[in-house]
């Protein structure tokens, strides 16, 4: 699918495509900046209420005392059962697959030398699998994030026999570097415990899509939207408000992204058939802008529908979300 201008300026949004360690350096930088102090090497044991706020016991015996717990620890929360008491559900589950080949040599290789392109965002399909390769030039890595349905066995590499050439050789090359991993979507159905002086954010929230189109941009919403809701807090009082206020506003978009990026995914790695042929048609409708043409989103029933869930996860804006809901609520809050 070509983004072209066009197709941009109707998403409101940019794309930025950020490696794991350029991401933390970046937050890291962030909070140090902001003056967080960050502990190492303190694995949480217990989490408990007090008559003041929370109380955090760590491995080697001490404690850390504050006013809100906001659990922002991942897939594998180990804070989730002691902020939440509700239930745990797996809806799906996905296989991810990673691996990467350096730069220089993929970029030497006239059959490879198209995806050193780093100002291409390369996705391939294939049924049962959806994969896109990312160029970092000034790391000397291309990066391939693979999601595929599980097989019998988890953790056990497929055959890709069945992918273009070019993709096969280009795992080739980065089989001594692959790792694998099982991938569950999941709901929790309340983030805020603890007697309201606790949340669950990101990940140990709501699940993210492995490798798809929007997955780390979640956690960053939930940031926003928690800063913008406690920019202004003055008392105790307000905090269960504001966390629940969090809640409202989070849960029905985290839920809505889950499904549609899933159900993308199911579209992305249809087995062959009509269903596929008509996919294929209805991206390559996007090739049409590159070359100068109109897309008429009215001639495919499935673009129409892809196109919609796509300007609905990016259009979104999050601080703008808080702040309407403190338009209609800030004053009643600020009464407590």
């Amino acid at each position: 699918m070509m983004f072209s201008e066009e197709l941009m300026r109707d998403c409101g949004a940019d794309f930025y495509l950020h490696t794991y360690d350029d991401l933390h350096t970046i937050l890291l930088d962030l909070c140090q900046a902001n003056n967080v102090t960050i502990h190492y090497d303190k694995d949480v044991t217990h989490v408990e209420r007090t008559q003041d706020g929370v109380r955090v016991l760590v491995c080697n015996g001490g404690k850390f005392d504050a006013d809100v717990l906001v659990a922002a620890d991942g897939r594998d929360s180990v804070l989730r059962s002691s902020v939440s008491e509700a239930e745990f559900h797996e809806t799906a589950n996905l296989t991810g697959l990673k691996c990467w080949v350096p730069f220089s040599r993929v970029a030497q290789d006239p059959e490879l030398a198209l995806l050193a392109d780093e100002n291409i965002w390369t996705g391939f399909l294939a049924p049962g699998f959806a994969f896109n390769i990312s160029a970092f030039p000034q790391n000397d890595e291309i990066h391939l994030g693979m999601a595929y349905l599980p097989q019998d066995a988890p953790n056990v590499i497929p055959s890709f026999h069945t992918l273009h050439p070019s993709v096969q050789k280009f795992l080739e090359l980065g089989k001594d570097t692959m790792v694998t991993g099982t991938f569950p979507e999941y709901k929790v159905e309340e983030w805020v415990g603890l007697g309201s002086r606790g949340i669950l954010i990101g990940d140990a929230a709501h699940a993210s899509t492995i490798y798809s189109t929007y997955n780390t941009s979640m956690s960053v919403e939930d940031g926003a939207v928690l800063a913008e809701l406690f920019a202004d807090v003055t008392t105790y009082a307000q905090i269960p408000f504001l966390l629940s206020a969090f809640e409202e506003i989070r849960q029905p978009r985290a839920n809505t992204t889950s499904y549609t990026e899933y159900m993308r995914f199911l579209v992305l790695s249809l087995p062959d058939g009509p269903e596929k042929e008509q996919r294929n048609m209805a991206l390559g409708a996007t090739l049409v802008m590159k070359q100068g043409g109109d897309l008429d989103l009215g001639e495919s029933e499935m673009l129409a529908e892809t196109w919609s869930d796509f300007v609905q996860a990016y259009a979104y804006d999050s601080k703008l979300a808080a702040r309407e809901w403190l338009q209609v609520w800030g004053k009643k809050v600020k009464e407590h």
